[in-house]
């Protein structure tokens, strides 16, 4: 991309952009209308207004910059061309983007990868104010047992869940492997 970090990121934010200008071509019509006609534009104003205020609009640019700030970047990185960015750096622009469109569900692959330490530490904190699911795959286990509450196993083709984090996980799986390995010896002994 040619654009710039900011606009990038920005461009996630395109929805609230859209309305914003809409209630500034609003406010701008309110002062030629008298009447019915003005009634019907404070009317469609109000409507927009609140979706505009339910979506966060007031503070899209605030939040904008505390997530481009929260993953390393500095004010002075903000115009950087997204194309001449390193692999880490357009990695670090990607998870931005993904974060502001705020899914119902982040699926991360070694999110902490190309992040400096206050990164991740931003990056758990707001994992774990995150209204939605966040699936998770990660070595990082110091992170895993930050933002997780629940762990999933695929070994050998099988599927295993367990709640709690990273090292309840480990804790639990011990005693599973104990109690699987004492049945598997009772069940030798039978035959």
């Amino acid at each position: 991309s040619t654009n710039s970090i900011y606009e990038e990121v920005k461009s996630v934010k395109q929805d609230i952009i859209n309305m914003e200008q809409r209630l500034m071509g609003y406010e701008r019509q309110m002062a030629n209308l008298s009447g019915s006609a003005l009634q019907k534009l404070i009317e469609d104003y109000t409507n927009l207004e609140h979706r505009f205020q339910m979506l966060d609009g007031y503070s899209y640019k605030s939040e904008i910059e505390g997530v481009i700030k929260g993953l390393g970047f500095t004010s002075d990185d903000f115009n950087k061309e997204v194309g001449k960015l390193s692999g880490g750096q357009k990695t670090r622009v990607a998870l931005c983007k993904l974060l502001l469109g705020k899914p119902d569900i982040i699926m991360l692959d070694e999110p902490t990868n190309h992040l400096d330490l206050n990164s991740i530490k931003w990056l758990e904190n707001y994992l774990l104010n995150y209204k939605g699911a966040v699936l998770i795959i990660a070595h990082d286990r110091y992170f895993l047992d930050r933002v997780t509450n629940k762990t999933f196993e695929l070994e050998n083709g099988r599927f295993r869940s367990y709640n709690g984090n990273y090292s309840a996980y480990m804790a639990q799986r011990e005693i599973d492997k104990k109690t699987e390995q004492r049945n598997y010896d009772n069940t030798r002994r039978e035959i």
